[in-house]
């Protein structure tokens, strides 16, 4: 197996710091800081750019993230945030009165607030599962699931 590189000197996080918060608060590469730059600088004369640009950059994309995770081009789609995901899932989720959506405890507010949305539009009752003691998170999950 091959380690992967050093990837220190792609962010701007100073040596005495080891930050390792890498899921909501993640540090952003320098490329991205670049490639943000770049971007915000075609806005200075957004008569230049054609409605084409909007789609050119995810039609490339699209089958070389397809081949990095072994997935079809026309299944990947790219959307502006988690929570417009979330909700268009929520949406096209038909729930009644007589079902749950179980969700786990110490969620990120854009999926709390999605599933709080959708029980209340549908009447399906919500539930948050945590642990207790040694119990793992997918042990708590697979016992609240119901019939």
């Amino acid at each position: 197996m091959t380690l992967l590189p050093n990837q220190r000197p792609l962010f701007d996080i100073p040596a005495d710091i080891a930050y390792l918060n890498t899921a909501t608060m993640g540090p952003l590469p320098k490329a991205a800081l670049e490639a943000g730059t770049r971007g915000l600088a075609r806005k200075l004369h957004p008569w230049t750019i054609a409605d084409t640009d909007f789609f050119a950059d995810t039609a490339r994309l699209r089958p070389l993230l397809g081949r990095l995770i072994g997935a079809d081009a026309d299944g990947i789609a790219f959307i502006p945030s988690v929570s417009y995901g979330l909700a268009t899932a929520a949406a096209n989720l038909p729930l009644g009165k007589r079902q749950e959506i179980l969700l786990l405890e110490d969620q990120f507010p854009s999926n709390v607030y999605t599933w709080h949305t959708h029980a209340a539009a549908t009447g399906a009752a919500l539930r948050t599962i945590g642990t207790r003691g040694n119990e793992t998170l997918s042990d708590a999950l697979l016992a609240a699931i119901g019939p």
